[in-house]
């Protein structure tokens, strides 16, 4: 009988010190999902989930959330009231035209992270060498991304720009030996334009984001090289400089720098997107930060 007491004593001990430890290891996992920070990231819906994919990698540490905006200036805004930790959408210019017209204190974080080609594509040709005399091509209508597109028209042969132009329109076209109609379009009308086009300049999102059927119907005849891209100074990320040195700010940047992230996107993307910042931090390219003025969608 003694020895049944000290059996079911010993029993009830063991009992209470196992249920003891499993509090313990419940409260120390309930305590650690407390203690991860939260962070919230502004975007654009295309970009979210670029930053799920970065909340993924850092999930043991951070709790982090893409706020998904429908335009830059709302998404700008709320990093600069500190409603957002940081954003993910500027480019250098931008940020800086930003800061002068709202008298922002937003920095851009460390450098670029991705970038985004422009293509020259057409639903009549499948090559350069095939548009015709004559033909009718379209390039955007707003200074900072018609400049661009008429750059990769040059670059494609098809016309030569003037240099001196500051903001380059089909008026500054200074060769055309194919006599192209070089038509400024609204960048939102690129899609529906396609039909009556020979040929136009489009950002590689945009036809990312096409459906299939349009997609298939259309030839990628040129794109900027990613030297070319990674040029004009792509996506990064944003935030209000009293937290340039937050420790989350250094390890966000520091993922979407990674290989992993690299392979991921290009992979994601079929090129749409370029992973500039792996680029950059790896050592593959180097450049130089634009002082010209560059579209901050792309």
């Amino acid at each position: 009988m003694k020895k049944m007491k000290r059996f079911l004593a010993a029993a009830m001990c063991m009992v209470m010190v196992l249920s003891i430890s499993a509090c313990g290891q419940k409260e120390s996992a309930e305590q650690e999902t407390e203690e991860k920070q939260k962070i919230t990231v502004g975007v654009l819906a295309r970009d979210e989930e670029i930053i799920n994919w970065i909340a993924d990698q850092l999930s043991d540490k951070y709790e982090i959330t893409a706020q998904v905006y429908s335009e830059t200036v709302s998404i700008m805004q709320a990093a600069a009231e500190g409603s957002n930790d940081l954003n993910y959408i500027a480019n250098i210019p931008y940020l800086a035209s930003y800061n002068e017209s709202y008298g922002s204190d937003l920095i851009y974080y460390a450098d670029q992270i991705t970038n985004s080609p422009v293509y020259i594509i057409s639903e009549k040709y499948e090559s350069i060498e095939e548009i015709p005399k004559e033909a009718i091509v379209a390039v955007a209508n707003d200074n900072s991304n018609r400049g661009r597109e008429l750059n990769l028209l040059e670059e494609a042969g098809l016309i030569t720009v003037d240099k001196e132009a500051e903001n380059p329109s089909a008026l500054d076209v200074t060769q055309n030996p194919k006599n192209l109609e070089i038509k400024e379009i609204d960048a939102r009308s690129r899609v529906g334009a396609l039909p009556d086009l020979d040929a136009e300049t489009m950002p590689a999102m945009t036809f990312n984001q096409m459906d299939e059927e349009t997609q298939k119907a259309c030839t990628i005849l040129a794109t900027e090289s990613d030297q070319a891209c990674v040029d004009i100074s792509g996506q990064g990320l944003c935030t209000l400089k009293e937290n340039e040195d937050a420790e989350y700010m250094k390890d966000i940047y520091d993922a979407a720098c990674t290989k992993e992230f690299a392979d991921w996107l290009l992979e994601t993307y079929d090129g749409a997107r370029i992973p500039s910042g792996y680029y950059l931090q790896s050592g593959e390219m180097t450049y130089d930060n634009p002082s010209f003025e560059v579209p901050d969608i792309y």
